[in-house]
């Protein structure tokens, strides 16, 4: 249920964003209202986000909003927009690289440098909490790999059916501490059982 509902408030968000951006683009109104209700009502990221329950709505809320500021040449806010999407997913990688890419050749090296630099500092501090629950900031990379290598051996079986944050840095590890996990099996819970005191299931 708390997947979901995050995941939905990350669709919603990105049906603005998309507007947003579509009337940076054009000055229609008409064509950017348009461009967001074809997001809103798109059926893959309906079923994505209500049913399949991935990250994938919170990591496309980041990509338009670093596209968003791009387009308003807030640099800074592109790089905050980048980092938290590659914490979200690490399949952020290419188009956050493009989009940075983009933001070197029209913003300068000087400017992206001070934006990487804002960028780093929220990663970090968005970091923080789970560092001092005991996770280490470098399972990002490891489950990154863990990942890669179960796509170059033809499978993508998890050691669980659903876990609730097997490769991203979501909020929910921050929860299972309360059904008495430690280490990485907070992240590999099964998203069917419930969060105490609340009674809503993980997924």
């Amino acid at each position: 249920f708390l997947a979901k509902s995050v995941n939905i408030f990350g669709n919603l968000v990105s049906g603005v964003l998309v507007y947003l951006v579509a009337l940076e683009l054009s000055p229609s109104r008409k064509k950017s209202l348009v461009a967001a209700g074809a997001y809103l009502l798109n059926p893959a990221a309906i079923f994505d986000a209500a049913v399949w329950r991935e990250t994938d709505p919170i990591l496309i809320m980041f990509l338009l909003g670093a596209m968003l500021f791009l387009l308003r040449k807030r640099t800074g806010l592109v790089w905050v927009c980048l980092g938290l999407a590659l914490l979200t997913k690490q399949t952020a990688i290419v188009p956050a690289g493009l989009i940075a890419l983009v933001s070197i050749r029209y913003a300068g090296i000087p400017s992206n440098f001070r934006g990487l630099a804002i960028g780093l500092s929220v990663a970090y501090l968005t970091v923080l909490p789970y560092v001092f629950v005991g996770y280490s900031p470098f399972v990002m990379l490891s489950q990154t790999i863990l990942r890669i290598s179960h796509f170059a051996a033809g499978s993508n079986a998890l050691p669980t059916s659903s876990p609730i944050s097997a490769d991203a840095f979501s909020f929910l590890p921050l929860l299972s501490p309360l059904n008495g996990l430690v280490g990485r099996e907070r992240m590999w819970y099964p998203d069917v059982n419930l969060v105490p005191l609340i009674g809503l299931s993980y997924g």
